[in-house]
């Protein structure tokens, strides 16, 4: 089966993240060399640390019942010309992905720093979510479930658009739409 788009973290991507990735790995603080060079480490303490994060999401990951997804990577969402981390919060099993966050140091000083890295937006009660980015907008996809639709192909997929707001510094949603799910399911290629 053919999956959607998704963003990977790689070694290749790390070393073109620029500062960002760099600052990323030289300020962790885990135990272990492979620990402190692994964005999945650094997010989940980062999103365990983060006083907005909600406490739902703080326990999947303190328990380790969810995880930042290995699927989360870095691409400049916000147009600033600097590499934001997209951070997906996964549970094994049918939920998927259940929450996604946005880190940028958009807004932040000129030459950028852990210090400055933070949070700018949180989507936080998902369910089976994907997404996507095009043309600068980052597309969120949820699945929307008829009478005896099975976990993997719903009868429709609920997308909302989002952009960067530079004023408002966040991601602000400018559409909303219901659309017929992909024969196959919400995983089948569009």
């Amino acid at each position: 089966m053919v999956r959607p788009r998704r963003l990977l973290v790689s070694a290749a991507v790390m070393l073109t993240a620029g500062p960002v990735a760099i600052a990323l790995a030289q300020t962790t603080t885990p135990e272990s060399e492979s620990e402190r060079n692994d964005p999945q480490t650094f997010f989940s303490a980062a999103l365990q640390a983060d006083k907005r994060t909600s406490s739902p999401i703080k326990r999947l990951l303190a328990s380790k019942a969810g995880f930042v997804d290995s699927r989360s990577g870095f691409v400049d969402v916000t147009g600033d010309g600097r590499s934001d981390a997209i951070v997906l919060v996964t549970l094994p099993g049918a939920a998927g992905t259940v929450a996604l966050y946005l880190f940028s140091t958009d807004g932040g000083s000129k030459g950028p720093t852990t210090a400055d890295l933070r949070a700018v937006f949180r989507s936080q009660q998902l369910y089976r979510a994907t997404f996507r980015l095009r043309n600068g907008t980052l597309v969120v996809r949820t699945p929307v479930y008829a009478k005896g639709d099975e976990p993997h192909a719903p009868s429709k997929i609920e997308e909302r658009d989002y952009v960067w707001s530079d004023s408002a510094v966040t991601m602000r949603r400018v559409a909303r739409r219901t659309v017929t799910a992909p024969r196959g399911g919400a995983d089948a290629p569009r």
